[in-house]
C-alpha cells in the first residue's frame, strides 16, 4: 500500500513495527455506492463473497490500535478480473488485448495498437478445444451491432472508446462459453499533463539532464 513515498504506508507482508494494524479489503461496485467485502490472498488472487460484478476500484481500510489513530481508507484503479466456472477443476484465462488505455488531455485517443483478445479454458491442465459458435463477447462501450459483430469468434480485435467518457467509472469486456464466464476490467484514464512522464511527478523536485 503506497502513498506516494519512498517507502511503503503499510505493507501486510513486512511489517515488523510494534503497531498492531489490520487491513480490510472491498471492492467497490459500480456507481461506487456499494462494497463487497473481499479477502486478499498471497498469490494475489482476491475473493469476495457474494460479488457478482465487474469493479475497478479496489478499497482498503487501515486500523491499528492506537486510539490517537483514526482508520484511513484509500481507494485505487485496479483492474480486476473475475471468472466463473463449472467447478474448481476448471479455469478460464483471457490472453492477448489490453487491460488499459491512456487517452489525451483533450479526452482523444490516439492510434492503438493490441494482439486479439483470445479465449482459453482447461479442465485440469488440459486445454480444451472450444466450439467457436459458442463464445460471446460484448464489450460496456461497443454499439449492439458492433458486439454482433464479435460472436462466434475466438480471437476478436475491440479497440477502447474513441473519446475519454469521466462519468464511466466502470468499463469492461465480457466473454461467455456455456457455463464459463469471463468478465475483464479496462482501466481507461486521462493523461491531465499532456504528457506520461509528468503523471509520476511529486512537484516538488526537478531534474535537469547534464
Amino acid at each position: 500500500m503506497w502513498n506516494g513515498a519512498a517507502a511503503p504506508l503499510y505493507d501486510s507482508q513486512t511489517n515488523t513495527s510494534s503497531i498492531n494494524a489490520s487491513l480490510t479489503w472491498e471492492l467497490v461496485d459500480v456507481g461506487r455506492n456499494t462494497t463487497h467485502n473481499a479477502e486478499v490472498y498471497s498469490n494475489g488472487a482476491i475473493a469476495a463473497t457474494g460479488y457478482n460484478n465487474v469493479s475497478t476500484v479496489v478499497k482498503t481500510t487501515i486500523e491499528t490500535d492506537e486510539l490517537s489513530q483514526q482508520a484511513k481508507k484509500y481507494f485505487a484503479t485496479y483492474p480486476l478480473t473475475v471468472v466463473r466456472t463449472p467447478n474448481n477443476d476448471c479455469h478460464a484465462i483471457v490472453t492477448g488485448g489490453f487491460t488499459q488505455c491512456m487517452y489525451n488531455s483533450d479526452g482523444t485517443r490516439g492510434a492503438f495498437k493490441t494482439k486479439p483478445f483470445t479465449l482459453k479454458i482447461f479442465v485440469g491442465n488440459v486445454e480444451q478445444v472450444l466450439d467457436n459458435s459458442q463464445i460471446f463477447w460484448y464489450t460496456s462501450w461497443y454499439t449492439s451491432k458492433k458486439n454482433s459483430a464479435l460472436e462466434g469468434k475466438n480471437n476478436v480485435e475491440i479497440e477502447p472508446p474513441a473519446m475519454y467518457d469521466s462519468e464511466s467509472t466502470n468499463n469492461y469486456i465480457v466473454i461467455t462459453y456455456g457455463d464459463y464466464k469471463v468478465i475483464l476490467s479496462i482501466h481507461l484514464y486521462l493523461n491531465r499533463y499532456g504528457m506520461s512522464a509528468m503523471n509520476d511527478w511529486d512537484g516538488t523536485s526537478i531534474k535537469l539532464n547534464s
